[in-house]
């Protein structure tokens, strides 16, 4: 579990790791494993790479370009 991909699923589902490092979190891995697709799962986990790469940033989020915006829980809560 890379620290992009659980900032991601923290800021879209107010997911948050229960240890220290995302790496190692059950909880987390538990949650990424509900939903991730059944199919092409190689490719959704490269769009998730991207998608913190280019839009979901740490420091400078894009919001104004993210297909996500209205359902972002980080940002509703703003």
């Amino acid at each position: 579990m890379d620290a992009n991909i659980a900032r991601i699923y923290a800021q879209l589902f107010n997911v948050h790791p229960k240890t220290k490092t995302a790496k190692s979190d059950k909880y987390l891995w538990e949650f990424c494993g509900e939903i991730l697709p059944k199919e092409r799962f190689v490719d959704y986990n490269y769009a998730l790479l991207d998608f913190g790469g280019l839009i979901c940033q740490s420091k400078v989020p894009k919001c104004e370009i993210c297909p996500f915006l209205e359902s972002c829980f980080f940002k509703n809560q703003e």
